[in-house]
C-alpha cells in the first residue's frame, strides 16, 4: 500500500480537467464514443484490453488541477483523484452513479502513467476513430482492476435527472446530411459537438442521446445525468450561441442553458425521476506499489 498520499479538503465546484494528446484535435469529438445515454461503460467480451506498463504514485502535494494526457495508446493523469479515475473510465456522468465510494476517493491524489503493448496498439489502430476513446476507458478500467483491486457491478435505479423533451411547437433542429463529406479526407463526416467561439456551441451531425449526454457534464445541470426523451431519431446540425463555458460568467453576460435549449433549439430540460444505470463499488484498495 501507498503510505502518505495527498490529502485536501472535498471541493464543491468541478475540478478544472485538462484533455491533452493527440486522440481528438476537432472540437470535443471524444463525446461520439459515448454509449447510449445514462448507461455506463462495459467491456463488450471477456476480453477486456489492459496497458503493459503501469505507473501509479502519490502526487505532488503542491500539485492543483486534474490534467488528464491522451496520446495513441497512452494514457497519463496528473493529480487525478481515485472519483476522476473512475469516472473517466466508465464515463459516469454524476456522483450519484456512484454507489459505495471509499472515504479517501476524492481526498487522494495520484500520478497515473499507462502505456498498451504493441498488440493493443495495433489493435487501436484499427478502430473508427470515434471508438478509439472507448477503448482507452477500458485500458483504464483494466488498470484500476490491477492496481486498486477495484471490483464492481451495475445496477438500474431511480436518480433525479432531467428528461431532453420536444417542446410543444417543435424542435429547431436542421437535419444533417448522410452525404456530407470532409473536404480534407473526402469520407463522411463523424458527429462532433465543441466550442466554436468564445460563447458558441456547434454540433454536426450529432444524434440526440449524444446532446443529451454533452448537457449532462453542464455545471448548471447541477450533477444529474440528461436522458434523451425527444424520440428524434435522426443526426442534427445546430449552433448554440451565448452560452459560457466554465470560468465563472457573469450573470448578465451568459445565457442559462436552460434558456438556450429552449429557445434555440426547441427542446426542454424537465426534471424528473428516471431510470439510471450505476456503478456499484463492491471493492477497491489504496494503489499497490510500482
Amino acid at each position: 500500500m501507498i503510505e502518505g498520499i495527498q490529502s485536501k479538503q472535498d471541493q464543491s465546484r468541478p475540478r478544472e480537467v485538462r484533455y491533452l494528446g493527440l486522440f481528438f484535435a476537432v472540437t470535443v469529438m471524444f463525446l461520439t464514443a459515448m454509449p447510449v445515454a445514462a448507461q455506463l461503460l462495459h467491456a463488450t467480451d471477456a476480453s477486456r484490453p489492459s496497458f503493459d506498463v503501469t505507473s501509479v504514485k502519490p502526487s505532488n502535494p503542491d500539485a492543483t488541477g486534474l490534467n488528464f494526457q491522451l496520446s495513441p495508446m497512452k494514457f497519463a493523469a496528473r493529480h487525478a483523484s481515485l472519483r476522476d479515475l473512475i469516472k473517466f473510465a466508465y464515463h459516469v456522468k454524476s456522483d450519484d452513479q456512484l454507489s459505495g465510494p471509499p472515504s479517501w476517493w476524492n481526498k487522494e491524489y495520484f500520478d497515473v502513467e499507462a502505456k498498451a503493448s504493441p498488440a493493443e496498439i495495433d489493435t487501436f489502430n484499427t478502430l473508427r476513430p470515434d471508438r478509439k476513446m472507448d477503448f482507452t476507458r477500458l485500458l483504464l478500467q483494466s488498470l484500476l482492476e490491477d492496481r486498486f483491486h477495484l471490483k464492481v457491478t451495475f445496477e438500474t435505479r431511480p436518480l433525479a435527472a432531467y428528461a431532453l423533451v420536444v417542446v410543444k411547437h417543435g424542435a429547431k433542429l436542421t437535419e444533417a446530411q448522410s452525404s456530407t463529406a470532409s473536404p480534407v479526407s473526402g469520407r463522411p463526416l463523424l458527429p462532433s459537438i465543441g466550442k466554436s467561439g468564445a460563447d458558441q456551441l456547434t454540433a454536426t451531425g450529432v444524434p440526440m442521446a449524444m446532446v443529451a449526454d454533452w448537457l449532462s457534464f453542464r455545471e448548471e445541470i447541477g450533477n444529474r445525468v440528461v436522458v434523451d426523451q425527444t424520440g428524434l431519431k435522426g443526426n442534427y446540425d445546430f449552433v448554440l450561441r451565448g452560452i459560457s463555458f466554465g470560468q465563472s460568467p457573469s450573470e448578465d453576460s451568459a445565457t442559462s442553458i436552460f434558456t438556450a435549449v429552449h429557445e434555440q433549439l426547441g427542446l426542454k430540460l424537465e426534471p424528473a425521476k428516471l431510470p439510471v444505470e450505476v456503478l456499484v463499488l463492491q471493492h477497491v484498495e489504496r494503489p499497490s506499489q510500482n
